[in-house]
């Protein structure tokens, strides 16, 4: 939700119970700040492992599979890159004269949240797409946990060759099992070999890289300067999943609150999340 496209394309919400009294607007706004380095956020203890199940297949001109990617090496020091990084070059828009239909998870994570989170529901859904692309991100504000909030972004395979192109950036690697807590930023290797990177960052690292976000990128540095200063930056506990076969799933999670601690959800909570294969474009 970081281009413009994307704000001028924002629909209405796919859940019928939504509260009325939601301001889009300062969601939007929020999102589109300028992105900032990531802060360091105290990891929550792991806890069971919660495991999730069905899978949603969506066809029409994005559906397809993909070529397994490379497994990335683990250093001697236990860090590990979370993905190959891919060679800058141009990412070819897959729907460039047409908006194609993609699935909106509002039903998913209105059932799926509760399980991953005991008792807690989800209000306010909002669902937006960039047009042309193979994109989605689902906002939904969680009730039960603190008043918290999670947004999960889709990047079927087109989209995910753009942010593929960015560095990895390394993080520690964690095994099934195993405890885990300190700054660092933390990638938890997952049976197929993908791993699941997590880590603090603020709300402004949600921006997009062109050319998923070509009027974002067109910001001058006193407008982005603006952006932050009228709309402070938010902290959120992240879990990115860069799965097998080349597509990502994000899960942002954080509380709309400002003054609140950076997350109400664990790092096991937003991976059960990030890994489900539900989340499928």
């Amino acid at each position: 939700m970081n281009d413009r496209k994307l704000v001028d394309g924002l629909t209405a919400l796919a859940d019928s119970t939504r509260t009325p009294d939601i301001d889009v607007d300062a969601v939007i706004r929020k999102s589109r700040t300028r992105s900032r380095r990531r802060t360091a956020v105290v990891a929550t203890a792991l806890g069971t492992t919660v495991v999730l199940g069905g899978v949603l297949a969506f066809g029409g001109p994005l559906a397809g599979s993909s070529p397994p990617v490379p497994v990335p090496e683990v250093a001697a020091s236990g860090e590990v890159q979370p993905y190959p990084q891919l060679p800058k070059g141009e990412v070819p828009v897959p729907n460039v004269d047409e908006s194609p239909t993609l699935p909106v998870f509002a039903g998913l994570l209105k059932a799926k949240v509760p399980v991953v989170v005991p008792g807690a529901e989800t209000h306010e859904q909002t669902f937006g797409t960039l047009p042309g692309w193979d994109f989605t991100s689902n906002y939904a504000s969680v009730d039960g946990t603190g008043k918290g909030s999670l947004r999960v972004r889709v990047f079927g395979t087109s989209a995910a060759k753009v942010m593929r192109q960015l560095p990895p950036g390394g993080c520690k690697l964690v095994e099934a099992g195993a405890p885990a807590g300190g700054d660092d930023p933390l990638c938890y290797r997952q049976p197929d070999g993908s791993y699941v990177r997590v880590d603090g960052e603020l709300e402004g690292a949600q921006e997009l890289p062109a050319p998923l976000s070509p009027e974002e990128q067109a910001m001058t540095d006193e407008e982005k300067e603006a952006w932050e200063q009228r709309f402070p930056q938010r902290p959120n506990r992240v879990a990115k999943h860069y799965r097998a076969d080349g597509t990502i799933v994000e899960v942002w999670g954080g509380s709309p609150v400002t003054g609140a601690p950076p997350t109400v959800f664990t790092d096991e909570q937003l991976i059960a999340l990030a890994v489900d294969p539900a989340f499928t474009l």
